[in-house]
């Protein structure tokens, strides 16, 4: 009696393994093939054009400004875009104020 008790996990078990590999094999008879397709590179322009329509906002609102008011009389030397260092002059300003 207790020998039923012991095969019956085991042909479970084995019936759930059979019935796995059922159903993978079928699953895999359904699967469309991969496929790729090639090209041949070339040089070229690339053109694109984005076109969109809503509203733009900003990230963050940063209120930007001087301690003083005047005229710029000019600018410093730097025309290459590079930021500017401590102690460098940035503008030359004629205050009115």
């Amino acid at each position: 009696m207790k020998t039923w008790i012991k095969r019956t996990p085991t042909a479970m078990l084995l019936l759930g393994v059979i019935a796995a590999g059922v159903f993978w094999y079928r699953q895999r008879e359904k699967g469309q093939p991969v496929t790729f397709e090639t090209a041949k590179v070339t040089r070229g322009n690339i053109v694109v054009t984005i076109a969109a329509s809503g509203t733009l906002e900003p990230e963050e609102i940063v209120d930007v400004g001087a301690q003083i008011s005047g005229r710029i009389l000019s600018f410093g030397k730097d025309t290459d875009g590079r930021t500017v260092d401590s102690g460098q002059i940035a503008s030359s300003t004629y205050a009115t104020a």
